[in-house]
């Protein structure tokens, strides 16, 4: 059986398919391609160019201990097919249901999930299925931070498939993955969407304008004007499992670089997940070793250097607090914070017992 079906019919905690997009593509993939053709990614350890790309205004963190958002199954529902959107205080308070999902005409509840706060905390930005043109679509939707005026931000049939939105650090942008299809960029009004990789899944946007992501081996950033054409994915080698790493790229496609490795001999399947710190210079991870075995937490540096496990943690959708001396992450009891050195491990007690799982916090 194909490795991955086996991890993704685990604990939908640890190993749940929005988690898992991307993992690989096992053939190429069909169509046009014609964009250019871009080298391999910077080693790993590489130092990094000393000229950087022009700079594009930040919005500082707003003070405070911040606010996490996260997709949970409420009522003791045990998987994604059942999530909404929710937000909480870091100490527990304060839990508010922000969206409720709703029945397709065959009576499939349809799930809210992939919230992401923007950097001023006024604005979320989620997955959700749309009904455009007859068909059922995932589409991204924005809402203010309290869950009102909600409404469809794509409705574009190149952005079919959306998933794992992030909002850049101007609070202009949102990057998000689709299907395998790569990463995109649009602006938080639905304009300008464009491509920059042709694989790759779950970006994370950092404050220094890089955009991190996991993706198998073979990825490449898209020449611009080239959103609808698709490029050929990597073959791994037969008999290989399928695996994947943490790349980051400059928001302008500039720069890709390799971040993790892992040997295609391993018995482990992949890097997923990974989320910058506030400053921009580290990135928390998951490392899956393989079926039916916990994912394990990972810091390491922008540059790939300095991996260490973030203590014995384990669990998944690991993401900072906005000072950068906390991390929240998903595991089969909820949702948890701990120390940065992987001591301190604390429930968030209003998602004791619950199926978590994509948490952001700003």
């Amino acid at each position: 059986m194909n490795p991955l079906l086996l991890i993704i019919r685990r604990s939908p905690v640890f190993f749940s398919a929005s988690a898992l997009v991307g993992i690989a593509t096992l053939s190429a993939c069909g169509g046009g391609g014609s964009g250019a053709t871009v080298p391999t990614a910077t080693p790993i350890g590489t130092a990094a160019p000393t000229s950087a790309p022009t700079a594009t205004p930040t919005i500082p963190p707003v003070a405070g201990s911040g606010v996490l958002v996260f997709a949970m199954a409420p009522d003791g529902a045990t998987d994604a097919a059942q999530t909404d959107i929710f937000s909480v205080n870091p100490n527990g308070s304060n839990l508010r249901r922000l969206t409720t999902a709703t029945s397709d005409g065959a009576g499939n509840v349809q799930p809210n999930g992939s919230p992401t706060l923007n950097p001023s905390r006024t604005q979320i930005v989620y997955v959700a299925v749309a009904v455009i043109g007859g068909g059922s679509q995932s589409q991204l939707r924005i809402m203010n931070a309290d869950g009102s005026n909600n409404r469809l931000l794509t409705s574009d049939v190149n952005a079919n498939g959306a998933t794992s939105p992030i909002w850049g650090a101007d609070g202009q942008r949102i990057a998000f993955s689709k299907g395998n299809d790569g990463i995109y960029v649009i602006n938080a009004d639905g304009s300008n969407l464009r491509q920059l990789t042709n694989s790759g899944a779950n970006p994370s946007w950092s404050i220094t304008n890089r955009i991190a992501f996991n993706a198998a081996p073979g990825v490449q950033t898209v020449a611009a004007g080239t959103l609808t054409t698709r490029k050929p994915r990597a073959v791994l080698p037969p008999g290989t499992s399928a695996y994947t790493d943490i790349y980051t790229v400059g928001v302008d496609g500039s720069g890709l670089r390799q971040i993790t490795q892992r040997s295609q001999t391993e018995t482990g399947l992949a890097n997923i997940n990974p989320a910058w710190s506030p400053d921009g210079q580290t990135l928390v991870f998951n490392s899956l070793p393989g079926s039916g075995v916990s994912a394990q937490l990972y810091l390491i540096s922008a540059d790939g250097t300095n991996r260490r496990a973030l203590g014995s943690l384990t669990g998944t959708d690991a993401v900072w607090s906005p000072q950068g001396n906390l991390i929240a992450y998903s595991s089969e009891a909820g949702l948890y914070t701990a120390k940065t050195d992987g001591t301190g491990a604390t429930p968030v007690d209003a998602t004791d017992g619950l199926f978590v799982e994509d948490t952001d916090w700003r």
